[in-house]
């Protein structure tokens, strides 16, 4: 994974990553630094190793399915109809 580091990017993006390019370019003046660099390497992670990302993916959503008070399977439902997509 290559982390490209820029003062900041157009239209107030925070950070992204180029599929197939192993790349993530990230701007510091996000003001949410790590939280965007560990998004942007999650797509990394899913592309790279997809056995690994299902993994993460459950743990994470495991946990704050747990944090929520609520089952798996309801949590990932509302999270991809929060944001539309499946995960």
């Amino acid at each position: 994974l290559e982390v490209v580091l820029v003062d900041e990017l157009p239209q107030d993006r925070r950070g992204y990553y180029e599929n197939n390019k192993g790349r993530v370019t990230i701007a510091l003046n996000s003001g949410q630094f790590a939280g965007t660099l560990f998004h942007e390497a999650t797509h990394y992670i899913r592309e790279a190793n997809p056995e690994g990302y299902d993994r993460l993916r459950n743990a994470v959503f495991s946990a704050a399915a747990a944090m929520k008070g609520m089952d798996l399977e309801s949590y990932t439902k509302k999270y991809e109809k929060m944001y539309g997509f499946s995960s």
